[in-house]
């Protein structure tokens, strides 16, 4: 499993966790029937290192790069709104010069 940053520009942040985790999983494998994750191929989810994923696998995907091009346009990369409700706004913004 990779872990990777749903929003590229947090890559320079020294104080940013990668957010986004692709795996490969098997036919069968994950055993969630309600959200349709049984199918073979890449997937990925939410999720920081060391803990527990943060939402339903997203899937499957061809490739793994299919997979993070997805969550990446999938809402994975923090807008505006909300890094203001977690204070960063401003100082992703000034850091990054956005």
């Amino acid at each position: 499993m990779t872990m990777y940053y749903s929003n590229r520009a947090r890559e320079q942040d020294p104080h940013a966790l990668p957010d986004v985790e692709v795996f490969y999983a098997k036919a069968g494998e994950l055993r969630l029937e309600e959200c349709g994750a049984n199918a073979p191929g890449w997937y990925w989810w939410h999720c920081f290192p060391g803990c527990l994923p943060d939402s339903e696998p997203m899937g499957p995907y061809d490739t793994e790069s299919d997979a993070l091009a997805d969550a990446r346009d999938d809402g994975g990369a923090l807008t505006d709104e909300d890094l203001a409700e977690l204070d960063l706004a401003e100082t992703v913004n000034k850091e990054f010069k956005l």
